[in-house]
């Protein structure tokens, strides 16, 4: 009897896996450890962590984690390259406006000076000049903003020359929106 006594005790003795401990080691661990290498390092057989695992479903578990890591890394990637496209819209959208105010000012400062001699005229080529470039600042606004470009909106002038801090802002945020949308796409594609 006492033989009996002696092995119950030590049964009890036997320290309590931690499962919730192999768990979170099986699920989380970079690189994924195999089962052999938690057998090892929580002193327990494998195929008692092979049996918990398959009844508790842990490689689901490990599959639907992995799947979620790789959604946030594409997110986040997805995210930084619609924030850089909006910075490159951005900048060529600064170098429209300077286009087409060069463009103006110096078709005013031509249109003023030769006004002031009535004999003298602006030459066809520089008045084309003058016009490719403000259509080409123009052109370059409306396909930062999703426009077509082959109809030029009177009143583009003034939005060009009077766009507010605010403004920009929206249009940045609805280009970085609609960037984000088409790389989402693109994504799932």
């Amino acid at each position: 009897m006492s033989d009996i006594v002696e092995q119950s005790k030590q049964r009890r003795s036997k320290p309590r896996i931690a499962w919730r401990d192999v768990k979170r080691d099986y699920l989380h661990c970079e690189p994924p450890p195999t089962l052999r290498e938690l057998a090892e390092k929580h002193g327990i057989s494998e195929s008692s962590i092979m049996a918990r695992s398959a009844k508790e479903g842990w490689p689901t578990l490990r599959e639907a984690q992995h799947a979620k890591a790789e959604i946030a890394a594409n997110e986040n990637e997805i995210e930084r390259r619609a924030k850089e496209y909006a910075e490159w819209d951005d900048r060529h959208l600064s170098a429209a406006r300077l286009i087409h105010i060069a463009a103006m000012t110096e078709l005013t400062s031509s249109l003023q000076a030769k006004g002031s001699m009535p004999d003298t005229q602006m030459s066809s080529t520089d008045m084309e000049k003058y016009a490719r470039m403000a259509k080409t600042a123009m052109e370059i606004e409306r396909t930062v903003h999703g426009r077509t470009t082959s109809v030029v909106d009177q009143t583009m002038h003034g939005e060009l020359l009077n766009i507010t801090p605010e403004h920009l802002e929206a249009m940045r945020q609805r280009q970085e929106q609609r960037i984000r949308e088409q790389l989402a796409a693109e994504a799932q594609a």
